[in-house]
């Protein structure tokens, strides 16, 4: 057998494995991507908490009242920031 009938032989055996194994390859990396997204987010909802409850509290509010709306404004910051380095 020759090199280049060699070649199309192992070509033809092995690309389906390679194109599913870059296609998992892509996968994962979306995932990554999205994992690291998802955890961004809830630091910033963590700190909109952590600064909206004992605000909430000084000014006589709800504690619960004051997380809420600093959840929601920990995500807006987020998105904003997102949309800016996109």
């Amino acid at each position: 057998m020759e090199k280049q009938q060699a070649e199309a032989v192992s070509s033809a055996l092995f690309a389906p494995e390679l194109q599913a194994q870059q296609q998992r390859t892509s996968q994962l990396a979306v995932a990554a991507a999205r994992r690291a997204g998802q955890g961004q987010r809830g630091a910033f909802a963590l700190v909109g908490v952590l600064v909206g409850g004992p605000l909430a509290w000084a000014t006589g509010a709800s504690v619960g009242y004051g997380a809420l709306l600093g959840m929601s404004a920990g995500y807006a910051l987020h998105a904003a920031s997102s949309f800016v380095r996109r």
